[in-house]
């Protein structure tokens, strides 16, 4: 299977594939490639998915809390091999606003979670640290006994950095979790990553791109070779046909900048029909960590709004143990708990969660970084509403 060909071109009249959903926020938008992936897990997965999918929804709409987050990220280590500047973990790690690190020498599997500080490459995280295998397994047990049906290895690092995932997304399947999905920029996924991941039931593989031309990939995502990983990307559609297996299904996502706006089109021309379904994300700016010169010149859709409900139906638990409330990088500064001195059931129904949550549904004082999240997406200098 070839890389898909030059489709679209950046200055095309703007249009969309159709619209699969949002999220509650309507920050990032999922739009048909191939197919739908709700629809099509369902159909692969039957009646456990299909349950899981039917509560997922009625906690997005804030009116049911399940004893148990339904979803769960794991973040096992602080390493990326990139340096992207809208994330802020570049700005923690020392990066200057226009820093361009060389490539990372990293190989697939490179880290290992018992000790990744002895491995070569660089840190995201200035702090570094783990969250060991027998941890995550450990976490797995727990969410597998108490109706925890989904499992996402993202967050601030690199997944395919961690020898083991494979393993772990097996661990998670066999326990009887329906969904598990890991986001990755791609460049480490060999064609015998891609074939271990299929064998272990992954069901999501999610690929950052952000840009059509290798010149604004090496703007949007420095220490990384577009066509490199798009031949990655091709390779495992490949492995996947040899095995003639469905999934994991294929996202492909752009982040709208000021830096790739122009390309969104042909970059949607390219992958639509290709990838199984598309991410179109909306940019939030973090004070003194990103730069508010990204946010794109004209709107891409509506301006997020809504309500949030992501307290409601999952958890993240951060390299060093902390549990945060949802998988926004604003989450950070508002840990509820630490898996290494409290389980994810005691925080998931103790007072901070529940108090979270009456805030979201307006009946209590938003915290400081709730509000905060909500205003990272407008561009309060030029009055820009884009997404």
């Amino acid at each position: 299977m070839r890389p898909p060909d030059n489709a679209g071109n950046p200055d095309d009249a703007f249009r969309l594939p159709p619209l699969i959903q949002s999220d509650s926020l309507t920050v990032s938008r999922l739009y048909k490639g191939k197919a739908d992936p709700q629809a099509v897990l369902g159909g692969l997965l039957g009646k456990p998915f299909l349950d899981y999918r039917a509560r997922w929804e009625r906690a997005r709409s804030q009116t049911f809390v399940p004893p148990f987050p339904l979803h769960v990220d794991y973040e096992a280590l602080g390493l990326c091999n990139y340096r992207c500047p809208m994330c802020p973990m570049s700005a923690m790690a020392g990066e200057s606003d226009d820093a361009r690190n060389p490539k990372a020498s990293l190989a697939p599997g490179a880290a290992d979670a018992a000790d990744p500080s002895a491995q070569s490459g660089p840190a995201v995280l200035p702090t570094g640290g783990s969250l060991p295998l027998s941890k995550i397994r450990e976490l797995l047990d727990e969410g597998a006994a108490k109706g925890q049906a989904a499992m996402g290895f993202g967050g601030l690092w690199e997944p395919l950095l961690l020898s083991g995932l494979p393993d772990l997304v097996a661990y998670g399947r066999e326990k009887g979790l329906v969904d598990a999905m890991v986001n990755t920029n791609g460049s480490l996924l060999t064609s015998a990553l891609s074939r271990d991941l299929i064998e272990a039931g992954l069901t999501r593989l999610m690929v950052s791109l952000d840009a059509l031309s290798p010149k604004t990939y090496s703007r949007m995502r420095p220490g990384g070779e577009l066509r490199q990983v798009e031949g990655n990307i091709m390779a495992f559609l490949s492995e996947r046909e040899r095995k003639k297996s469905q999934t994991p299904l294929l996202r492909v996502s752009f982040l709208v900048t000021s830096l790739n706006e122009s390309e969104l089109p042909g970059f949607i021309g390219r992958w639509e029909g290709v990838a199984d379904f598309l991410s179109i994300q909306r940019y939030g700016h973090y004070e003194g960590r990103t730069h508010k010169a990204m946010f794109p010149k004209k709107p891409h859709g509506e301006a997020p709004g809504g309500l949030c409900a992501q307290p409601f139906k999952r958890l993240l638990v951060r390299h060093q143990g902390d549990l945060l409330p949802c998988c926004d990088l604003s989450g950070m500064a508002m840990p509820m708990g630490n898996v290494f001195r409290t389980g994810i059931q005691e925080v998931w129904e103790g007072t901070a969660m529940s108090r979270l949550r009456e805030s979201l549904r307006g009946k209590g004082t938003l915290t400081s970084v709730c509000r905060s999240c909500q205003s990272k997406y407008q561009d309060v200098e030029s009055d820009n509403d884009a997404t």
